[in-house]
Order: structure tokens, then C-alpha cells, then sequence
């Protein structure tokens, strides 16, 4: 059952309203079951919709309720008299392309799993100093965690690069989480892989690791 509610969003995650409300739906009927059975109570499927609704509001009073617990569901939410508070669009950044040294190529790169750890991908291009695309590249890494992602996509763009022949790489990235890695040379033990390869490379590479963030 919880399967099947699952699946109904693709935002139905750990903490989502559509994950909670089978529970009670299962919890609320096994109490009536009972009343029914030791205190001749009626069977009614309308005080199971009320208790449910009852222990949404109980949530909902307590400040338990944000915009990610009914993500794709507001709708349901605001008809329910739930004031949930939304959160604020990010202001838009501009970045200014710096140009290069002639010997040098830039890597920009992006890599996610869809519920960490989940199903996930990456890619990123590289350009030279003139801005042109030199190469880009995708991969799918079925079921890994953001972090993997994210350092996996470094080593197999710094790969790509390398077979192309520059040894001199500036890699700018978006998480200081992956650059702390990189720079201490240490991490989760899924990671070791990884991060050995990259010690490999680095060896005979000369690289600049920068942090957008």
C-alpha cells in the first residue's frame, strides 16, 4: 500500500503528506475495528476521513506543515484551510565568464540524485580560453547519493580532458562539501574509489579547484 502512495507523486519523499496519510488511514481503521468489536460501535469510513483530517490539523497547529510536506498537494492543502508558508524564489545571480590562460580549459560541471540516495546522473563541459566547447559529456549512475555524483563527474571530466591532452584544468564548482573532499584527500569509504582516482590524475595534472558558492 505504502508502495503504491509512493509512487502516486514523484515528490513523495520521506516527510510527505502522501507517505503520512495511509498510516493514519491504516492506524485510524484497526481503532474502529476495535470499537466496533469490544464497544459496539458503528463502522463508518466518514469518522476515519474526520480522524484523518482531525491529526492533519493537530500537524498543521503545531507548525509541523511546510511547502515540501505537500509538494504537488497545496491544492488539497489551501482546501483545507492549511496556511503553509512558500518558500522564497532565489534572486538571480550574474556570473561573468573570467577568460583563461591560452593553456588552460575550464570544467563546469553538475551532478544529483533525485532522492539522495536514489536514482542519479551527471555532466559538464569543458570550454578553452575563448569560450569555445572542447567537449561535453553525461553519464547515469543508477542509485548513488549527491556527493557521489558530484565527485564521480569530476573525475570522469578531468579523465575526458586528459585524453584530449590538457593537463591544465580549472574545475569550478557549486558545493564546498565536494571541494573539502578533494582538498583533504579523505571522505565516506564509497567515496574511496573515487577519490583515489583523482589522486592518480592529479599527479600529473595542474589543477584549480574553485567554489562558485
Amino acid at each position: 500500500m505504502m508502495h503504491f502512495w509512493r509512487a502516486s507523486s514523484p515528490y513523495a519523499t520521506r516527510g510527505h503528506v502522501r507517505l503520512l496519510i495511509p498510516m493514519l488511514i491504516l492506524w485510524l481503521t484497526w481503532k474502529l475495528r476495535n470499537d466496533v468489536k469490544f464497544n459496539d460501535a458503528n463502522f463508518s469510513a466518514r469518522k476515519i476521513i474526520k480522524g484523518v483530517i482531525s491529526y492533519l490539523w493537530k500537524i498543521h497547529k503545531a507548525g509541523g506543515w511546510s511547502a515540501t510536506n505537500w509538494k504537488g498537494d497545496l491544492d488539497v492543502a489551501l482546501k483545507l484551510g492549511f496556511k503553509i508558508n512558500m518558500p522564497r524564489a532565489p534572486l538571480p545571480k550574474l556570473i561573468c565568464w573570467i577568460p583563461l590562460d591560452c593553456k588552460w580549459w575550464k570544467l563546469n560541471y553538475d551532478g544529483a540524485s533525485k532522492g539522495n540516495r536514489s536514482l542519479a546522473g551527471a555532466g559538464g563541459l569543458a570550454r578553452d580560453c575563448q569560450g569555445n566547447l572542447i567537449f561535453a559529456f553525461y553519464d547515469f549512475l543508477d542509485v548513488q547519493t549527491n556527493i557521489y555524483a558530484k565527485l564521480f563527474v569530476v573525475v570522469r571530466g578531468l579523465q575526458l580532458a586528459r585524453e584530449r591532452g590538457c593537463r591544465q584544468i580549472w574545475v569550478e564548482m557549486d558545493t564546498m562539501v565536494v571541494l573539502r573532499l578533494i582538498l583533504k584527500d579523505e571522505g565516506d569509504w564509497r567515496l574511496q574509489m573515487l577519490l583515489t582516482r583523482l589522486r592518480v590524475m592529479r599527479r600529473g595534472m595542474d589543477l584549480l579547484f574553485t567554489c562558485l558558492l
